[in-house]
């Protein structure tokens, strides 16, 4: 069975093609099948735009966001790189986005820009940072203590 725009070929396999899996209630995928699902249909070329680049932005950011490091500054690339998805991808097909497909690009755009505004919440590992003091450094002008 031939993926279409992906030059790739899939086997189309059964269940009786594992004999020594059956009655195994948990099958691992195989690679194809798990990409498919997180929604990757073909490796993007290294520094290919937008795709390459949304591979690097997207988990970053939204690592950063969910440990609360440099929160304001992850969520605006964020919100705004879902603004990018949301108008390249989903707005020239129709207007709204529960008719074009793009009601996650939305949320997590409208999501991220309020988290910029909004800032961290008390639970941030940034207020977990700020708790330990600095270390104090001597004046070096001061004189040496011997």
């Amino acid at each position: 069975m031939d993926v279409p725009g992906t030059g790739w070929t899939r086997s189309a396999t059964t269940r009786s093609d594992f004999p020594h899996r059956r009655g195994v209630p948990l099958r691992l995928p195989r690679r194809e099948t798990l990409f498919g699902i997180l929604g990757i249909h073909a490796p993007a070329q290294v520094g290919a735009w937008p795709g390459w680049w949304a591979a690097l932005i997207q988990p970053g950011a939204g690592t950063l966001v969910c440990l609360g490091i440099g929160t304001r500054a992850a969520a605006l690339i964020g919100s705004g790189w879902m603004a990018f998805a949301y108008f390249t991808v989903h707005a020239p097909t129709d207007v709204l986005p529960i008719q074009n497909g793009g009601e996650q690009a939305a949320l997590f755009c409208w999501t991220l820009l309020v988290l910029a505004f909004t800032g961290p919440g008390r639970f941030a590992l940034t207020g977990a940072f700020a708790a330990f003091p600095a270390t104090q450094r001597e004046d070096p002008r001061a004189p040496v203590r011997g």
